[in-house]
């Protein structure tokens, strides 16, 4: 979230994919105002991301959709009674419903965020597959992703996803957010991964970022 804080700026494309509630939405809308593309599968969630849009006064900031990504533009089971860890489901169950999916590079149809978050519980990989001409474009800066181990259900362990960043330039960090510091990884060896292309680019956004009072912590 702090580098969120930090590498946005007003008028910036981001994508929020599995919004959740919106906790990154509202940082980068209401705190940045910046752009946000929000995606979240979950009927439950997605009611819960529409009413912190509405409280954050960032209508005219946010596009919110109510649907999964993936590597197609198809329908897929999804279960409906994890809270926040709801995901595409290929076991029976009693608590799938259907929900659609579509593939990132269709959602934008041509714009190109600078920054976007992936917390979609395992499915990155497939998410990224569907993003080809967004991730080629240099103005895609950065990724936050999710990585867990996941993946495997669907078919890509973090391996795989780690490689294909690579492929599109992306190289693994994790942030020090209160000397404002860039570490880089030779491998994914975090919970939770920033990717980065164009490092002086970011680096130079990170270093100048004005500082936000968080808790009474300036950071």
């Amino acid at each position: 979230m702090p580098f969120v804080l930090h590498f946005l700026r007003e008028n910036d494309l981001f994508v929020d994919l599995g919004a959740n509630g919106g906790a990154f939405t509202v940082l980068a809308s209401a705190e940045k105002k910046s752009y946000t593309v929000a995606v979240e599968a979950s009927d439950g969630a997605f009611r819960g991301l529409l009413k912190n849009i509405e409280v954050n006064n960032i209508r005219r900031l946010v596009e919110a959709l109510n649907v999964a990504v993936s590597d197609k533009n198809t329908v897929v089971p999804f279960t409906s009674s994890n809270d926040a860890t709801n995901r595409i489901s290929y076991e029976e169950s009693d608590d799938i419903v259907y929900v659609d999916a579509r593939k990132l590079d269709d959602i934008l149809d041509g714009r190109v965020p600078i920054l976007i978050k992936m917390d979609i519980e395992g499915h990155e990989h497939n998410a990224i597959l569907g993003a080809g001409k967004t991730l080629s474009s240099a103005n895609c800066k950065a990724l936050i992703l999710e990585f867990s181990n996941t993946g495997e259900y669907y078919g890509y362990g973090n391996k795989y996803t780690h490689q294909i960043l690579t492929e599109y330039g992306f190289k693994p960090f994790k942030y020090n957010y209160k000397q404002k510091e860039l570490i880089a990884l030779e491998t994914p060896s975090e919970f939770n991964m920033i990717y980065i292309r164009d490092e002086p680019f970011v680096r130079n956004r990170l270093e100048t970022a004005p500082r936000i009072l968080v808790g009474g912590e300036s950071i």
